[in-house]
């Protein structure tokens, strides 16, 4: 478990570094979470396509203040969303509702 956590470090770190836009940060949320959030990641976490707009953007918040950790994925979340602001939360919310939306 430690060596798939620090993987997942790794992985966030060198994500952080790369990052430049907000394409960059969804690729980021991709990985783990599915095109439009529809995957539990690693099995665990909430389908994030099933938040709304407000509750999505507490949840980042909570993460990069190191005040939420669920099912342990807090480490990995905080490293997602250390550099992020509240326009990137905004931004990220506004994809993947655009990429959720019934047609």
């Amino acid at each position: 478990m430690n060596k798939i956590l620090t993987l997942f470090f790794l992985i966030s770190l060198c994500s952080y570094l790369l990052a430049n836009d907000i394409n960059d940060v969804y690729k980021r949320c991709v990985a783990c979470h599915g095109v439009k959030g529809e995957i539990a990641a690693l099995g665990r976490s909430i389908k994030i396509s099933q938040l709304s707009k407000e509750e999505f953007i507490k949840s980042l918040k909570e993460y990069k203040n190191s005040n939420k950790n669920i099912s342990g994925l807090g480490g990995i979340m905080q490293a997602q969303v250390y550099n992020l602001n509240e326009k990137d939360f905004e931004n990220l919310a506004q994809m993947f509702k655009l990429l959720n939306k019934k047609e």
